[in-house]
């Protein structure tokens, strides 16, 4: 969490206790659904549209042949042509409506990878609470997942307001596309990203079913940690996941090692994990925990010369689109062949299960029945959304800014061994 946003709240040890009841009974529970899903589902034979500036199309070919190769129905689109040819307000609105044609062709979800920051292919800035458009201006790519709900149906400008423009009531929040971006615009940064994700799906190695999990105190200690150790006893030790721990201040968790930056990057370095995931709070420059913070990952000090993984974390801005946040450097460098994180400040509230669980899901989607990144996020947003109504849970404009804000940096489609 963005220390110049919020403040940490901390839960009473009865609401604690309480809270890793829930969890518990919670995650065992979605484990139980998700395993009766049918398992390593394939995407063949889905459409895969990719979209960008006429200038950088050639860095994406050698990706867009591979995944033809993969089964995929891949169509590359200029984003002039979209600009050029499809009618909208704006940008973001002339975008949107062509993803809209598209999702038309088919019954079922396609996958859409924007090419570019938000600069050259613009994000659409929603604005979930409609008495604060100053602090709570969210960029997000949900937009153009979400095609069915009127973003400013009191035509006002600010998209997204709760109550006005969006609500449980009048939207069902789900998405019709699966949306990734290459968050940079150089055609040799492009290329070298893309490749880091071709070399991700072609390598059978041992390391890609290795994990690194990390969880810092988020408002009681061992909150994080002990939804990470549910994590990883429920779903990736059962997926054959060799599953390294590291936490911030809970020996009764009996993590592997203390959560410092020397373990961290150390054990991602020695290890190249095909999987990190970690859950602390966040800022644009990195990831931290502790009143006086301590700084575990950022931009300046990321891991060097490793095997790319998909990387998970919900650290408050830590995928900020519109500053070189540590989400998008980790991208650019290769580190990370897909990044799941968010654009704004993640709010949990006085009753952290839905926010916990959703991600739970997340990785419950991911491991256990090997779905598609995008489509896991989605599978989270779709869960989230129907538990805005759970007692105790945020107020609508911070449910809108959490379905919001989480993004893909680099290929939707990327699946887990």
């Amino acid at each position: 969490m963005n220390p110049a946003r919020a403040t940490r709240s901390i839960l009473p040890q009865t609401t604690l206790r309480r809270f890793l009841v829930i969890l518990t009974v919670t995650c065992a529970f979605s484990w139980l659904l998700c395993s009766c899903e049918e398992q390593k589902p394939s995407y063949e034979g889905y459409g895969y549209l990719i979209i960008g500036p006429e200038a950088v199309l050639p860095s994406v070919a050698a990706f867009g042949d591979h995944k033809e190769s993969l089964g995929l129905l891949v169509d590359v689109v200029s984003l002039e042509s979209i600009l050029g040819s499809t009618p909208g307000v704006d940008d973001p609105e002339k975008i949107r409506n062509y993803l809209k044609g598209y999702a038309d062709l088919t019954p079922q979800r396609e996958f859409v990878l924007l090419v570019g920051s938000m600069d050259t292919v613009p994000m659409r800035t929603a604005y979930p609470d409609p008495l604060d458009h100053e602090w709570r201006d969210v960029p997000t790519d949900f937009y153009y997942e979400e095609l069915t709900g009127d973003w400013d149906s009191d035509g006002d400008g600010y998209y997204g307001e709760y109550g006005q423009d969006m609500s449980q009531g009048t939207d069902d929040y789900g998405a019709e596309l699966f949306v990734g971006r290459i968050p940079w615009d150089l055609p040799e940064q492009i290329e070298s990203m893309l490749e880091r994700v071709m070399f991700f799906e072609e390598d059978e190695t041992s390391r890609m079913k290795r994990a690194i999990g990390a969880a810092a105190t988020i408002s009681s200690p061992c909150d994080a940690a002990v939804w990470l150790e549910q994590a990883k006893n429920i779903v990736m030790v059962p997926a054959g996941y060799d599953t390294t721990t590291l936490y911030e201040d809970c020996p009764s968790a009996n993590p592997d090692l203390e959560l410092t930056r020397y373990n961290f990057l150390g054990q991602w370095e020695f290890q190249e994990p095909g999987l990190v995931a970690w859950f602390s709070h966040g800022n644009p420059h990195g990831s931290y925990y502790g009143e006086d913070p301590y700084t575990f990952i950022d931009v300046d000090n990321i891991p060097r010369d490793v095997a790319p993984a998909v990387c998970l974390t919900s650290g408050c801005t830590v995928g900020a689109p519109d500053e070189v946040s540590l989400g998008r450097v980790v991208v650019r460098e290769g580190v990370c062949s897909a990044f799941l994180g968010s654009s704004r400040s993640t709010i949990y509230g006085t009753n952290p299960v839905p926010a916990f669980t959703a991600q739970f899901k997340i990785s419950s989607s991911l491991i256990s029945d090997r779905r598609a990144l995008g489509e896991a996020k989605i599978i989270s947003i779709e869960y989230y959304a129907h538990a805005e109504t759970v007692p105790d849970n945020i107020d609508g404009p911070s449910f809108h800014q959490d379905l919001f804000q989480f993004m893909v940096f680099g290929d939707p489609s990327i699946q887990l061994r």
